[in-house]
Order: C-alpha cells, then sequence, then structure tokens
C-alpha cells in the first residue's frame, strides 16, 4: 500500500502532533504539503522540509493529498473548509469546528449545499483506554450502561467519549452544571516540568440526562492534563457491572460477581527486545484492544498519537469508501452540548436541546 498523502492548514501545536505521527510511521503516512498563513513560517519549514511548504492554497492543492487536515483558529476555519469544498477536497477537520450554536447551523447548511466531505478529529474514543472501555461495554460486560463519570478530558472530548459509552447519539438532553476555583500548584505544561506555583484551577462540573434514561456526570479541570498532583478517572456503571478505571466488576455466566484488571501490554520493561511501544489492551487472558501500529515495532507513539494515527487511517477509509471515522454531525453535536453546558455555568440555569439541523440526516426528519 502506498502511504496516505496528508496536507495541512495551519501550523501551531495541533499540527505538530500529526507531523509526529507521520514521522514515526514512515511507511503508512506521507506528508504532501503545509499552506502557512506567514511568509516566514514557510520558509523556515522549508529549510528541514524542502518543497513541503506552501503560501497558496493552488500549491496545496496541486500536492495531490489525499485528505486535507484543516487546524486553525475558530475565526478562520469556515473559510478554509469553504474552499476546500470548493475544490472538492476531503477534510479532517480540528475540533472544534465552530464558535457558535448559529455558526455550527451555518456551517452544517454550506457542508449540504456544497455535498462537502468532512469528518471531525476527535482521537479520543481512540485512544487504546477508551477503545478498550467501549469494546467491554459494547460487548455486554456490564450489562445496559445507565451512568458515566467522566474526569479524564475537557468539554468537547469528554462529551463525545459520554454520548459513545451511553449510546446517546443526538437525543434530547438536559444540563446542569457549576464551576469552581480550586487552588493547586503548577508542576507542569505542554513546555516541560516547572518550578511549582500555586494557582486558581477553574473546575467545571455538570451532569447530562439523556431522553433514553442515562446520565452522564463531567468533572475537570485544565490542570488534570499535565499536572502531576492531579489524577484522571472514568466510571461507567451499568446493570451487570461497573467499569472504574483500570477495574472490571461483573457477572460470570454462574451468575457470579468477578473482578478483573483491565491491564495494559506494553513492551521495552527490562531490555525487551523489540523497543517500547504499546501493543494491547488486555483483560485476564482476553485481548480487547490491539493498537493498528503494533507491527511498526520502531515507531514511538504515546496514546494521543496513536489515536491520531488511528483517525488518520479512518480518514482514508472514509475517502475511499465512504464510512465514517467521526462524521461531522457528531462533531457539531459535541459542540453544542458543550456550549450549552458552558451556558448553564454562565446562566447558574438548567438548560435544554433543541432539535438541531443535521439531526435531520440521521433520523431522517
Amino acid at each position: 500500500m502506498n502511504p496516505i498523502r496528508i496536507g495541512f492548514v495551519g501550523s501551531g501545536w495541533r499540527v505538530e502532533s500529526f507531523l509526529r505521527v507521520i514521522r514515526e510511521v514512515p511507511e503508512l503516512f506521507e506528508l504532501s504539503g503545509i499552506l502557512f498563513h506567514r511568509a516566514e513560517k514557510a520558509e523556515e519549514f522549508a529549510l528541514t522540509h524542502p518543497g513541503k511548504a506552501f503560501t497558496t492554497r493552488e500549491e496545496l492543492l496541486a500536492s495531490e493529498p489525499d485528505f486535507v487536515v484543516v487546524a486553525v483558529p475558530w475565526d478562520a476555519v469556515a473559510e478554509h473548509l469553504s474552499w476546500l469544498m470548493d475544490a472538492k477536497m476531503p477534510v479532517l477537520c480540528e475540533t472544534p469546528p465552530a464558535n457558535s450554536v448559529h455558526s455550527l447551523e451555518s456551517l452544517w447548511d454550506e457542508v449540504q449545499e456544497k455535498g462537502g466531505r468532512i469528518q471531525v478529529a476527535e482521537q479520543y474514543f481512540l485512544q487504546p483506554y477508551h477503545a478498550a472501555v467501549q469494546y467491554l461495554v459494547h460487548h455486554g460486560a456490564i450489562g445496559r450502561v445507565e451512568t458515566v463519570m467522566l474526569s479524564m478530558m475537557h468539554d468537547y472530548h469528554s462529551i463525545s467519549v459520554m454520548r459513545k459509552l451511553l449510546d446517546a447519539g443526538y437525543c434530547h438532553c438536559r444540563i446542569e452544571a457549576r464551576s469552581y476555583n480550586v487552588p493547586v500548584y503548577k508542576t507542569c505544561d505542554r513546555t516541560g516540568m516547572l518550578e511549582p506555583e500555586l494557582m486558581d484551577d477553574l473546575q467545571k462540573c455538570a451532569v447530562f440526562r439523556f431522553e433514553n434514561e442515562t446520565a452522564g456526570f463531567h468533572r475537570f479541570s485544565d490542570q488534570q492534563y499535565f499536572n502531576y498532583l492531579r489524577s484522571r478517572h472514568l466510571q461507567v456503571q451499568g446493570d451487570a457491572g461497573e467499569i472504574y478505571d483500570q477495574t472490571l466488576l461483573g457477572l460470570n455466566r454462574q451468575d457470579q460477581p468477578y473482578r478483573e484488571t483491565i491491564r495494559r501490554v506494553d513492551t521495552g520493561d527490562y531490555s525487551n527486545l523489540e523497543g517500547m511501544f504499546h501493543r494491547a489492551m488486555m483483560v485476564g487472558n482476553r485481548e480487547i484492544y490491539r493498537s493498528p501500529f503494533a507491527a511498526y515495532t520502531h515507531a514511538r507513539l504515546n496514546d494521543d498519537e496513536i489515536a491520531i494515527g488511528t483517525m488518520l487511517l479512518g480518514m482514508k477509509e472514509y475517502v475511499d469508501t465512504g464510512k465514517d471515522v467521526y462524521s461531522l454531525a457528531d462533531g457539531l453535536q459535541d459542540s453544542y452540548l458543550w456550549f450549552l453546558m458552558d451556558e448553564a455555568i454562565r446562566t447558574s440555569r438548567a438548560v435544554e436541546t433543541r432539535p438541531m439541523p443535521w439531526q435531520r440526516e440521521v433520523y431522517g426528519w
């Protein structure tokens, strides 16, 4: 198979994450080029990537990508999606795809009018742990899921995983939410370790009550991503069991309770000759997830990079077959519920969803 050729619009830290994946697995991925907004940044990139730095749309399209990843600030997303749709180019759009409920609706209408082929780069559900939990839930390991408590990622990312685990789709939802300032010493950020400094960390707490009689509980603060003084947790409760972090509780075929551990299989410990990489997730002796990059033992990918790479593989399948990897409708719904959550925080009042235009295609209204 020839490598998947990927173009980019934008050059921020999110693009860097994609580029790391491309560099680690060159057998599967190839950079066709990047469209830069500023000529000086293009010139700098061209020093290490000759022939891959562009300043015009025509140059990017001429590099013949299989699809283009759009990773630009909110106020520029619509403009770039518009000309790429005019060029009939498939697009993987970074999250969130718009910055207001009105702009979500406008984007949907334009995509329908132009017949755009757009997917959303919502990769968290593809991380190994989350993929393993989804496998257990969807294969009935804990029965019918009733509630999910997520304290692992922010806003629309959390809502995405929540909707999948609760099988909530686009159904009606009532949201109650509050925010709190919680003091904590900051120890780390994207640049690395820092001198500890006391700061106020904004924490959001929300309850999503879905029409399918399930409930999602969201609690997260930005410091949970990087701060070594904060942890992350997931709890999924069903009528026949529970998943709490790495623990699975359930009933066996003799209706006897059991407890198992969701276990990672990572190589590289104690001078393992295969090198350091993630291979699989296990429960007991059963493999419930295998990294699509396990065969590429030279690739050094963290969990988020594995998810990004999986998203890129899925995007190529979407281009070839039309099968969604993460649909625009899903991405818009995640953002819509996030906007409503923040509205509930801002007004200190419960809010409820209303029918949105992207639901017409899903439900055939």
